[in-house]
């Protein structure tokens, strides 16, 4: 059984990256990024400080003795992951199925996107466009004194350790590796690749080591079920993934993680307003407007809500927040604005100056089959919906049945004319 082909997106340095954007002032220092209490340690230096000998897990004092001119900074998990998110947003055009299991890596299946961004080197090209013009808007000078700016490498392959490989080690901005040649790919790599994420696995690593093996094709050649037998489950999920098995897939970085990690776009609508609403009319109308504005963000990303959170700010009144519920899922603004309609008793509590609303506990729309003989309503949706993907993916993406007239030949029966 194959694996699907996997898009890996490697962004090096990237909480030392994110930190350059807030802080332009320290774009050619040296930078080392620590975490901890009394004793701090190393989470991540910049590539000058990787070559003074600073590494992850360093007491900061032992890594400012290497490379005393180093600027440290407390990490900030939060605004990093949250400047990852904004740089994947335009994957979401292509595809919903994206995922940042860790800062600085990131993945995309290509199956079927070749119609929307051509083969797979077409696409991998798309995504580089779109992570240096977002690291462009985010003004970055050069990224370290010892490198270019914004490094960041593509690789695909089948499977996301092997596409993770491909972008980490590739040679290139660009590195494809073809169908089937994944083992060989793997193969002369250092056993420093594999996950150590337990005690279990650090000592498989170092009784490799003591072994003489010292790449994945060594490890490789000895085999499942030696692999198995000397390192038991560690060493069966291994070999599965320089073995390139689909049976390894959840290794890493973890089905679960992948799932959890899934980007959504941002969808909100917010407005200021002068004179100051003071009437349920005035109010319902604004949230009208707003609430339609979320549903065509949601419709154009292809994406449905099913929790609204609802800011308001009432004259000399600080801002205040709640969260709605839908029923289920929903893209419509109908249901939207019924949902957002839950909070008016406490909006109108003065003068309102600023509203807004945005969309949460986002999920991919689900199709819904609609009737053969189709009523007005249904007919009008289906329009919508022909409308809404049209604006996604462009003009010559759907299609009409016309009859022909009968014939012996099926496919001569009907044909597809653009719509």
């Amino acid at each position: 059984m194959r694996q699907e082909r996997v898009l890996c997106l490697y962004v090096p340095h990237f909480r030392v990256l994110a930190e350059r954007w807030r802080r332009p002032e320290l774009a050619t220092e040296p930078v080392i990024v620590h975490h901890g209490g009394k004793r701090p340690l190393v989470l991540e230096g910049c590539a000058l400080a990787a070559r003074s000998g600073v590494r992850e897990g360093m007491l900061l004092s032992r890594a400012l003795s290497l490379c005393p001119q180093a600027t440290p900074l407390p990490a900030d998990e939060e605004y990093y992951q949250r400047r990852q998110r904004e740089s994947l947003l335009p994957w979401l055009r292509l595809t919903p199925e994206v995922s940042a299991p860790g800062l600085g890596l990131s993945f995309m299946e290509t199956r079927g996107l070749e119609r929307l961004a051509g083969d797979e080197q077409a696409l991998a090209r798309l995504v580089l466009r779109e992570w240096e013009g977002f690291a462009a808007g985010m003004g970055s000078a050069p990224a370290d004194p010892a490198g270019p700016a914004a490094p960041a490498q593509v690789g695909i392959a089948e499977g996301y350790f092997a596409a993770a490989l491909a972008a980490q080690h590739g040679d290139r901005p660009v590195s494809l590796v073809a169908p089937g040649r994944e083992m060989a790919f793997l193969a002369p790599l250092s056993l420093g690749v594999l996950p150590a994420p337990d005690a279990d696995w650090r000592e498989m690593h170092r009784r490799l080591r003591l072994l003489g093996l010292n790449t994945l094709g060594d490890v490789a050649r000895l085999g499942r079920v030696a692999m198995q037998a000397q390192f038991g489950l560690p060493g069966l999920q291994a070999w599965r993934l320089v073995a390139n098995d689909p049976q390894g897939a959840h290794v890493f970085p973890g089905v679960e993680a992948l799932r959890g990690s899934l980007i959504r776009p941002e969808v909100e609508a917010g407005r200021q307003f002068e004179p100051a609403l003071i009437s349920q009319a005035d109010l319902e109308t604004a949230l009208l407007g707003l609430t339609e504005e979320v549903a065509r963000g949601l419709r154009r990303e292809g994406w449905s809500s099913a929790r609204l959170q609802v800011r308001w700010q009432v004259e000399a009144r600080p801002e205040a927040t709640r969260a709605v519920s839908l029923k289920e899922p929903s893209a419509a603004a109908a249901d939207l604005l019924s949902a957002v309609r839950r909070v008016l008793p406490e909006v109108l509590e003065g003068p309102v100056v600023e509203l807004g609303v945005r969309a949460e506990a986002l999920a991919p729309q689900a199709g819904k089959q609609l009737t053969l003989f189709q009523k007005r309503k249904a007919s009008q949706r289906l329009a919508q919906v022909g409308a809404d993907l049209q604006k996604r993916l462009g003009q010559a993406v759907l299609y009409q049945v016309q009859t022909l007239g009968p014939s012996h030949l099926e496919e001569r029966t009907f044909a597809l004319a653009p719509r």
